[in-house]
């Protein structure tokens, strides 16, 4: 009987180390590979405004970069076409409508706070059921924060926004 109880030890240590060695080691990696992305964006005298338009659909949920002008703050600040937001201003807009999302973005008069994921980064922290958060973000570069002014057009018929 202490022989199967050693047995089984040994078969629970083989597995502890497989998750640690293995699995967890692969999670960690993946984890340092798929990151959200902080974007800010501030007001300033030019009147260009953010540089890109905002997209909803009801067959894709959330918000979605559709559109980016050459040479806008919103380039500047590694926005990329089809990024979907997590955050505005800090607040998590999974479950806002297209509207309170733009309300929000609007909040500010000096500035807008973005917190955005690609395609992959969305699919990897879906599939291990975790919400991107700010302190995720790698490489926070104070000098690259952008100024810009904004204008806002809300089209309700295709749910499309501007941003610019």
């Amino acid at each position: 009987q202490s022989t199967w109880v050693k047995f089984k030890l040994l078969i629970y240590v083989y597995i502890i180390y497989i998750y640690v060695f293995y699995v967890k080691s692969g999670m960690e990696e993946s984890f340092v590979h798929y990151r959200p992305r902080f974007c800010r964006l501030d007001k300033s005298n030019v009147s260009d405004g953010y540089g890109f338009k905002l997209h909803s659909q009801k067959s894709l949920p959330g918000q979605f970069v559709w559109e980016i002008k050459r040479g806008s703050v919103a380039e500047k600040s590694q926005l990329r076409i089809m990024d979907k937001l997590v955050e505005v201003n800090g607040i998590n807009v999974k479950n806002m409508k297209h509207k309170e999302v733009i309300s929000k973005a609007l909040e500010f008069d000096d500035h807008i706070e973005l917190l955005v994921v690609d395609k992959e980064t969305d699919e990897y922290f879906q599939r291990i059921n975790v919400v991107p958060t700010r302190s995720m973000v790698v490489d926070y570069d104070v000098e690259n924060i952008v100024i810009h002014e904004k204008s806002v057009d809300d089209d309700d018929d295709n749910m499309k926004s501007h941003l610019e």
